[in-house]
């Protein structure tokens, strides 16, 4: 490491003056303010010198009390003594700017919920973008008074929202995340929403930043009106934190990963020489983020610390900075989705559904596609079964629950579950509406808002038994970095004229950057297809591929 140190004139010349004084310069540490304040009044001239910013630390950060590290771990951090960015410098991947929302029309089965039908009730959506954008859309397109909330003030996620999607909200509030105190911003934030006169009667995590606010929220709410629902926020920080998250499922008596929290080298170090993998085969990923931003199979411990060292400090790509690592032991496996939605601890099973991952363009784990299962299909029950533990475990009585769970060593194994509905953006909306007759915002909005539908078989069964249709999702690997030119017209084409083929969504536009798929924000597209007969999303699926 090479220090370079300036000194300013003034300072130089002071030390001049003192140079011939004799003091105990071990005193003079960050962590010993009072020999500073003695120096000082033997010298009035004296100034100290204030704690220099690393490279990658704006001055607007605010100064945290000192933190004692190992020599190595310096290496690996972003920065030393910041409690936060600033304003401006958090943004969200953007990949997905250029969608349009060619599956709206087919997504929604459910009429407009009864208990929102009130001329000043109002249904509270957190974070509108992704999943949650089409939330907001459903609610907007029932006539329901919508009022959107950003956990964090973000003006990039407006790009996130399908150029088709309503975005008419009747009001819009953000969370003053700036605040020293989250309570005071809670409760201005209340204040805020109270002076509309509306009466909330949901209030619904859009998407996975929204999740903990959205606790919180609807907490204080179902004070006053026990019919809101809520999880509570007393596990909301383990529904939200995946290091968390597998120890409260392990503590339940439900199979979790192996595991270690980080934010340093050297507990990462420790962690391996325990636990010493053979073969060495390591996940390390951000403790607070999706769409598989930043998951790394390592195979040797250089490796991993080369993947601490990228994820650690790092703004990832839901706007938010990794304040700490997960190293967890490699499930190998074929990975499925539990999507879910419940009602004061009864669960059901919206959607099952298979993943297709594949390691590309250096990444281990890139989802190229997935398909819709049926509870009658093997291993499904297990992982209901599982999946319903998972939930009890974390305390998600209330909501839509989005499960990912690999199937390995002979069972299930969560990878990690959020308290909301399945992201993509909500594309898969459409298939799961014409495969199954329902989705999960469908559900989710029943279970909020009309509970005797959500509770009725008929329209919900426990999990999806029977199915109208077979469907899946294929993704647009792009293995090219430069500027898009334009797509092939003929491919294209060929695509649309397929028997299953349902829509198509190209997330770039010409002109615009494009990068090799390393994850869900780096995808160049998506075909939505469904058919009566399953050989023909199964073949469209592999053409498109090619």
């Amino acid at each position: 490491i090479l220090l370079l140190y300036f000194v300013p004139e003034e300072v130089n010349n002071m030390s001049r003056r003192t140079h011939s004084r004799s003091f105990d310069h071990t005193k003079l540490s960050t962590g010993s303010p009072n020999s500073i304040s003695k120096l000082a009044l033997d010298d009035p001239d004296f100034k100290p010198l204030k704690k220099a910013w690393t490279m990658l630390s704006p001055p607007t950060y605010k100064i945290q009390a000192p933190i004692n590290f190992h020599h190595s771990d310096v290496l690996y951090r972003r920065h030393f003594n910041a409690s936060e960015l600033p304003k401006g410098l958090l943004k969200k991947g953007l990949s997905l700017e250029g969608l349009q929302g060619s599956w709206l029309s087919s997504s929604s089965s459910t009429p407009a919920p009864p208990a929102a039908a009130d001329s000043d009730s109002c249904v509270i959506v957190v974070d509108c973008f992704s999943t949650g954008a089409m939330m907001a859309h459903q609610c907007l397109e029932n006539g329901l008074k919508t009022i959107r909330v950003d956990s964090f003030d973000n003006p990039d996620l407006a790009s996130m929202v399908p150029s088709n999607c309503r975005s008419d909200y009747t009001y819009f509030f953000t969370f003053d995340n700036d605040s020293p105190s989250k309570e005071v911003a809670l409760a201005t934030l209340l204040d805020k929403i109270n002076a509309t006169k509306l009466r909330p009667v949901a209030v619904i995590a859009g998407a996975e930043t929204g999740v903990e606010l959205a606790d919180r929220l609807s907490e204080k709410y179902n004070v006053s009106n026990p019919e809101i629902l809520t999880n509570g926020s007393s596990d909301t920080e383990a529904r939200r934190n995946k290091y968390l998250m597998g120890e409260k499922v392990r503590a339940a008596g439900v199979r979790a990963v192996m595991q270690q929290m980080a934010t340093t080298w050297h507990e990462i170090k420790t962690f391996l020489d325990s636990w010493n993998p053979s073969p060495f085969n390591v996940i390390v990923k951000p403790m607070e983020s999706a769409g598989s931003d930043d998951v790394t199979l390592c195979h040797s411990e250089e490796q991993v610390k080369a993947a601490f060292g990228n994820i650690m400090g790092k703004v990832n790509s839901l706007g938010c900075v990794n304040e700490g690592v997960l190293v967890q032991e490699y499930l190998q496996g074929t990975e499925y989705v539990i999507d879910t939605c419940s009602f004061k601890g009864t669960h059901k099973v919206i959607a099952l559904w298979e993943y297709d991952r594949r390691p590309t363009n250096g990444a281990g784990f890139v989802l190229h596609g997935q398909r819709l299962m049926s509870a009658n299909e093997p291993r499904a029950k297990e992982l209901i079964e599982y999946q319903f533990k998972v939930l009890d475990s974390l305390n998600i009585k209330n909501g839509p629950g989005h499960g990912e769970v690999k199937w390995s060593n002979g069972g299930p194994c969560l990878v990690e579950v959020g308290s909301r509905c399945h992201g993509a953006e909500g594309m898969w909306m459409g298939i799961a509406t014409e495969v199954f007759g329902y989705n999960q915002v469908d559900a989710t909005l029943d279970a909020y808002m009309n509970k005797g539908r959500f509770l009725d078989d008929n329209v919900y069964p426990v999990s999806p038994s029977v199915r109208k249709s077979h469907g899946c999702a294929k993704y647009l690997i792009s293995f090219q970095d430069g500027t898009l030119k334009n797509y092939s017209k003929a491919a294209l084409d060929e695509i649309k004229a397929m028997k299953s083929f349902r829509s198509l969504e190209l997330f770039l536009k010409p002109g615009k950057l494009i990068k090799p798929t390393i994850d869900c924000f780096t995808w160049a597209g998506c075909v939505l297809m469904a058919n009566a007969d399953k050989a023909g999303p199964h073949a469209g699926y592999a053409r498109a591929a090619e």
